[in-house]
């Protein structure tokens, strides 16, 4: 595939009209008839920088942010050929550097059928209020105005040079279509570019007439996959070795739901004696998806005061949309059911015994799930599983899952 906006842009700089200062006529100051301080008019100054700041910050967070990854669908034509080939894909933001009053961003794609591999699709200049698409960029500390070309802003524009170029930029209810197109050559080459309310683009489509050469990435959506790392929290004087979550396209989402992870595991053994040791600290997730996260952990404690080690086992269970813990109030009538033997024995670790000591069988349903709180169950795929904590003698806890 050609790459064809670097070949048309020289024809943009030639364009009156198609090119921008950041200034224009209609926003020259008029002389105020109220007097300002200079402490007044510093602060106002300071006060609309933040607040422009402010605002980028909140555009950043969706979609200019270093990392953020969105799925997408793209429709291209490979060189020579006249059909055109469809696949979904990935696209990935790169931030490049700070520059000026705002961000250089390279937009990078592959597609799932891999004909297409970390191809640039574009680069682009961010400011608060404007985007500019840059046609060669080299990382030079300048950028020649002339590889800028303005391709968002609010303010409509609509420029035809009578010649065979058109150049428009429409805001449409908060959808901004940036459209250019050269009709009087047998090329009949064009770049269309649609962006969201949050500065984000929807749609980038470039190539000849008849869609030689075309080029089309659609913006589905950010995507909300994660992986799991290991963070180290310091426990007791211990390091403790932890799950951590890792979005590749939501730090806020990651940060809160890591807090939430880390301050329920504190919670679970700051109950543990001080001055002991951890002679194992062990954690399993037991379910991974887009929408929840559950992990169960064991460990044994050793603290020479007391008469034996306290050997236990507790869950944390996300809802990573709600980014919250998952209580156990909406499970109590599906974990009744152990009470009609819908629950069997499961051995998560090789010191725990089948016999719970008879606390099972002393207690009714009722009275065992007056014991448990949101630590007290997780979720193995479909089923459920419960944890009871049983006579040291009889390996310090009892794990059941759902049967089948």
């Amino acid at each position: 595939m050609r790459k064809l906006f670097v070949t048309f842009i020289a024809i943009l700089v030639c364009f009156g009209g198609c090119k921008f200062n950041s200034s224009t006529s209609d926003n020259k100051t008029k002389e105020a008839s109220v007097y300002v301080t200079a402490e007044e008019k510093e602060t106002d100054v300071m006060s609309q920088e933040s607040e422009r700041s402010s605002k980028r910050d909140e555009n950043v967070k969706y979609f200019w942010k270093d990392g953020n990854i969105f799925s997408i669908k793209i429709t291209y034509a490979m060189d020579g050929e006249e059909n055109f080939l469809k696949s979904k894909g990935y696209a990935k933001i790169h931030k490049e550097r700070d520059y000026n009053n705002g961000t250089i961003y390279q937009v990078i794609v592959n597609s799932d059928d891999e004909n297409i591999k970390d191809r640039s699709m574009a680069y682009f200049y961010v400011e608060d209020e404007k985007i500019f698409a840059i046609s060669s960029y080299d990382n030079s500390d300048e950028i020649d105005s002339n590889n800028l070309q303005l391709v968002y802003q609010k303010k409509n524009i609509e420029q035809d040079d009578g010649k065979g170029l058109r150049y428009s930029i429409m805001d449409e209810r908060n959808i901004v279509k940036f459209n250019l197109d050269i009709y009087l050559v047998e090329t009949n080459y064009f770049h269309q570019m649609e962006w969201g309310k949050w500065r984000n683009i929807n749609l980038y489509k470039t190539g000849y007439g008849a869609g030689r050469d075309l080029f089309q990435v659609e913006f589905i959506e950010k995507d909300n996959s994660y992986s799991i790392e290991n963070q180290e929290i310091l426990v007791k004087d211990f390091l403790l070795e932890i799950p951590q979550i890792n979005y590749l396209s939501n730090e806020n989402k990651e940060q809160k739901l890591n807090g939430i992870l880390v301050n329920t595991v504190k919670r679970q053994l700051d109950r543990l004696s001080s001055g002991g040791r951890f002679h194992t600290f062990e954690y399993s997730i037991e379910t991974k998806t887009n929408t929840k996260l559950s992990i169960l952990f064991t460990y044994d404690y050793y603290d020479r005061k007391t008469a034996h080690p306290c050997i236990s086992a507790f869950a944390v269970n996300l809802d990573l949309e709600a980014e919250k813990i998952i209580s156990l109030d909406a499970y109590k009538e599906r974990i009744k059911l152990f009470e009609q033997k819908a629950f069997s024995h499961v051995t998560k670790r090789k010191t725990s015994l089948k016999n719970d000591g008879g606390v099972l069988e002393d207690k009714s349903i009722d009275e065992l799930l007056d014991d448990m709180d949101n630590n007290s169950f997780y979720f193995a795929n479909n089923k459920i599983g419960i944890i009871f904590e049983v006579p040291y003698a009889c390996g310090g806890y009892s794990i059941y899952e759902e049967k089948e």
